[in-house]
């Protein structure tokens, strides 16, 4: 099935009596030009592209990741190492998300694309990063993190959010926004808290001087080995509660649910105003493998 097909087909499947609309194909979409900002060169990306493998028919179970001592899309130990995690850093993965609102309406479908680059951090210094890629919706909005494994913790440390190419947008997080840490999967425990300071600046926001918030979140692991059942199949989860408390946004609930190997397959947001859910739709972990 050709990829605009795959997207048309995953449409039908997730909006039942909603009607979705979306721009289809915009992988690879230039950012053709972004406001003069302090981050405009921080980024160096080496991929951008990832090619979206999807299939007629969505995982009806488990999905197991490959062995890469064995399987020929494998790679190197630090690979073998992401496959184990909750949030698998492998470039060439591809995640489809259902978001539906507090009456379980569907809002739209996330397609988000896994790539290697290269980010400059808040010390000067290189390093080898992820970049992860939304493609674009009906409006032509579209985002991209960069995130570093830091130990066993996935860390976003930098956002760009643009609209038909042009970035609007620009967000650092330091010393990072932790996204998930591989420690979850040891069981219930004790709220953690994590600290970072979030700057943004762009024409998105009134006036010309950066935003600034301190913001800290508590994240407490409510279980492991939870079943979760969405259309991409059945996973044993991790199951996290991130809680702001302190920032823009204070007392704001998030639970996660990650499974190994796969990430994150389902979102909800216990007080937002619009009910944000997310649901996994379909999941590329490796190009060529399911």
């Amino acid at each position: 099935m050709s990829g605009s097909a795959a997207r048309h087909h995953l449409a039908s499947r997730a909006r039942g009596n909603a009607t979705l609309h979306f721009a289809g194909a915009h992988r690879g979409t230039a950012w053709t030009s972004r406001p003069e900002s302090r981050h405009s060169r921080r980024v160096s990306v080496r991929s951008y592209l990832v090619i979206f493998v999807s299939t007629s028919g969505l995982a009806c179970g488990q999905v197991d990741p490959p062995d890469p001592a064995t399987s020929s899309a494998g790679g190197s130990t630090g690979d073998s190492v992401e496959l184990k995690s909750l949030y698998p850093l492998v470039p060439g993965s591809s995640w489809v998300y259902r978001h539906t609102n507090a009456t379980g309406n569907v809002t739209g479908l996330e397609f988000v694309n896994l790539s290697a680059t290269m980010w400059t951090d808040f010390q000067g210094n290189q390093r080898e990063a992820f970049l992860l890629a939304d493609e674009e919706d009906g409006a032509g909005r579209a985002s991209r993190s960069y995130i570093i494994r830091d130990g066993s913790a996935a860390l976003r440390v930098h956002k760009e959010v643009a609209t038909k190419g042009v970035v609007e947008l620009e967000v650092d997080y330091n010393p990072g926004f932790l996204r998930a840490d591989d420690a979850w999967k040891s069981g219930p425990g004790p709220a953690v808290g994590w600290s970072y300071t979030r700057t943004a600046i762009g024409t998105a926001l009134e006036g010309e001087q950066p935003d600034v918030d301190e913001r800290s979140h508590d994240y407490k692991v409510i279980a492991v080995d939870v079943e979760i059942t969405v259309d991409a199949g059945t996973f044993n989860c991790v199951h996290v509660r991130r809680t702001r408390t302190s920032g823009n946004q204070e007392g704001e609930v998030v639970n996660y649910w990650f499974a190994p190997g796969v990430g994150k397959v389902k979102e909800h947001r216990d007080n937002s105003v619009d009910g944000v859910s997310e649901e996994l739709l379909d999941a590329v972990m490796v190009p060529g493998v399911r």
